[in-house]
């Protein structure tokens, strides 16, 4: 294919191919494996000179094009070059814009119905998942691994219109708190920020009902209920966990008892709240304005762009 760029470039920089404009549009062709977009003046003599090109390197490396499988995409052209293009190059007409990788190739920042694939293929992904066989934990894993990564790569590139970004958080948020595609204001039990927001800074963390379900139906409910923190000093809590667990029960067991590790009950010392803005943990004015842009990430020569 890269025998396809240099033929094309070779036939523009000796004047075959009209230039795309006067100045500083030159770039022509982009390939990526065997995806391949060309732009071309709507002439008769570019057209027959670009399906030659086409003709020879399929004879020369036996990569023939069928371009009954090729778009012509018109941008500002008139209905006289539209039969130009399809009487010299033979290939369907569509409307522009287009979709290159994946990404829709516009003349303006792209719009909402542009971008509506981006949410009917997050939306798509629901209906095989079986959520109402999984709890709200594999429905928040579900969102983090898969969900809200779908638009990730058209973000990287393009400036998404909050319409469809407020579209897909919806289908999220319906999935993560009942499995389906919509839902009301009443089922959602957190506040969307603070279910985006990351757990140092206040997001949601997961319970124990969801980290470790099958120990805590181990437990009898009167225990669960009646435990008080006097028992939890002592270690008293672990009397409450019979000793017939299954292996799940075990390994949950394990993975509550490393994540409370570096917790401490003291007696006779009573709980505090710290400001982790300040060194003696003291709350200022100060201190509560700098931790309202304590999300932003310093990016050098920003100022400069």
């Amino acid at each position: 294919m890269e025998i396809l760029h240099l033929m094309i470039e070779k036939a523009s920089a000796v004047g075959l191919l009209t230039p795309l404009a006067s100045s500083g549009l030159r770039h022509r062709t982009s390939i990526y494996a065997d995806d391949v977009v060309t732009f071309l003046r709507p002439l008769a003599l570019d057209l027959n000179v670009f399906a030659a090109i086409i003709q020879d390197f399929g004879d020369a490396s036996g990569l023939h094009t069928n371009m009954a499988k090729c778009t012509a995409n018109l941008i500002r052209c008139s209905d006289t070059d539209e039969e130009a293009v399809v009487r010299e190059l033979r290939c369907p007409v569509v409307p522009f814009p287009l979709r290159y990788l994946g990404l829709p190739l516009t003349l303006r920042k792209p719009t909402a119905a542009q971008l509506q694939y981006l949410v009917d293929k997050v939306a798509n992904k629901l209906p095989g998942w079986r959520a109402s066989l999984l709890d709200r934990g594999g429905h928040l894993e579900l969102v983090r691994a898969t969900l809200s990564a779908i638009p990730i790569f058209s973000m990287m590139s393009l400036d998404i219109p909050a319409k469809t970004l407020t579209a897909i958080e919806k289908i999220i948020r319906g999935f993560l708190w009942k499995g389906r595609k919509d839902v009301k204001g009443g089922h959602c039990l957190v506040a969307w920020d603070k279910v985006c927001a990351p757990k140092e800074w206040g997001g949601l963390v997961s319970p124990i009902s969801d980290m470790a379900p099958n120990l805590l139906k181990a437990v009898p409910k009167r225990l669960t209920r009646t435990r008080k923190v006097q028992e939890g000093l002592a270690s008293a809590w672990l009397d409450a966990v019979p000793p017939d667990l299954d292996a799940t029960a075990i390994r949950e067991l394990f993975y509550v008892a490393d994540m409370l590790e570096d917790i401490a009950l003291l007696e006779g010392v009573e709980d505090s709240f710290r400001w982790g803005w300040e060194k003696d943990f003291a709350y200022s004015e100060c201190s509560g304005y700098r931790a309202m842009f304590g999300a932003r990430v310093d990016m050098p020569g920003a100022l400069q762009i």
